[in-house]
């Protein structure tokens, strides 16, 4: 995540440290979305593999929003620093796309670890008798329960 974040503050000249809590925000808001995704498909009763749902293009939907936005708003302070001519602004969309493309990639095993130490995280919490007890009170009653 540092070398994302500084590839940000390179390209956008912005502090080292807004930049790598907002990197760093980001990849937990994209784990805990893709857990959350991915609780929801398991908790589904009329699952088959390879249904793609609502919640999934949503996801999707919500993932590529922010590489795009990311891609512009850098292509953006690339212009408006004048390192890219306005005229050439097609090819600097390319380049930082691959670029953020390229790193995106190379963050998911990271994320996937991240992924993987939340859901732990998550039975570790479930399993205290504390969130136990606050869970059963949250329960409403059934029928005939």
């Amino acid at each position: 995540m540092t070398v994302v974040a500084l590839f940000f503050c390179g390209a956008t000249e912005s502090p080292f440290l807004p930049m790598f809590l907002a990197v760093v925000c980001g990849a937990c808001f994209s784990t805990a979305l893709g857990v959350w995704w991915l609780a929801r498909w398991a908790l589904r009763d009329d699952s088959r593999p390879g249904q793609f749902g609502l919640a999934s293009l949503l996801l999707l939907l919500t993932v590529a929003a922010v590489y795009f936005a990311v891609v512009r708003m850098i292509v953006t302070r690339f212009v408006s620093l004048g390192r890219f001519p306005p005229d050439e602004a097609p090819l600097a969309f390319l380049v930082v796309g691959a670029i953020s493309l390229l790193l995106a990639l190379l963050g998911v095993p990271f994320l996937l670890a991240m992924a993987n130490s939340v859901v732990w995280l998550a039975v570790w919490l479930v399993r205290r008798p504390s969130v136990r007890r606050w869970l059963k009170d949250r329960r409403s009653p059934r029928d005939g329960e």
